[in-house]
């Protein structure tokens, strides 16, 4: 009898420790609690890293000052907002205190299928957004496995001051309805600096 305790308390364990593991390469730093419902604005916005546009969009995502992992500059991240107008989607990454950071790689997930793992899922995609040969590039990808190459999404970025700013075609990203979207900032060898918060639940009608 105590063997067989012992068995299912060591089962018990393994499918609760399954259960907690998140994705290597996309966004899993949620908990696993249900991630609040917001619904994507619609704004006209300019990407030239002022945010006066912005004026009116409540942040998707949010995160406290002073919890990154790592001491990178314009790491610390704030807030991410997204909003979209037409067949354009805005994102706005902004750090605390910092300006951003040309080395780091400001990256936001888009879990279609809302099962909380992006790594693997073909319908799932993730935008980079990084500074290279003196300007900001946009960089969008499949989830898929293996990696497929990246997809041309017209991406165009502009950072000032604590504030990123980027724009994709959304009919060329191809995100659902709803979608799960979680963010982080990288430094330039992929360590993870700072992830956001929690997760959100992203309406997009």
């Amino acid at each position: 009898m105590r063997k067989s305790i012992a068995w299912a308390v060591v089962i018990l364990l393994v499918v609760v420790g399954l259960n907690g593991c998140g994705g290597g390469g996309g966004g899993s730093s949620s908990s696993g609690s249900t991630p609040t419902s917001k619904n994507l604005s619609t704004a006209a916005i300019t990407v030239d890293g002022n945010t006066t546009d912005w004026n009116g969009v409540d942040s998707m995502l949010s995160d406290v000052q002073g919890d990154k992992l790592l001491s990178v500059s314009g790491g610390d991240l704030k807030a991410i907002y997204l909003a979209k107008n037409g067949n354009k989607l805005f994102v706005r990454f902004d750090v605390w205190t910092d300006t951003i950071n040309q080395s780091n790689h400001y990256r936001i997930w888009f879990d279609n299928n809302k099962n909380n793992e992006t790594d693997g899922d073909v319908g799932d995609r993730q935008i980079d957004v990084y500074y290279s040969v003196g300007s900001w590039h946009v960089a969008a990808q499949s989830m898929q496995e293996p990696y497929s190459g990246d997809i041309n999404v017209n991406g165009v970025a502009s950072a000032s001051g604590s504030t990123l700013e980027a724009s994709v075609d959304l009919d060329l990203l191809g995100i659902s309805n709803s979608f799960i979207l979680d963010g982080v900032i990288r430094d330039q060898n992929w360590n993870n600096v700072d992830w956001s918060d929690s997760s959100v639940v992203v309406n997009n009608q």
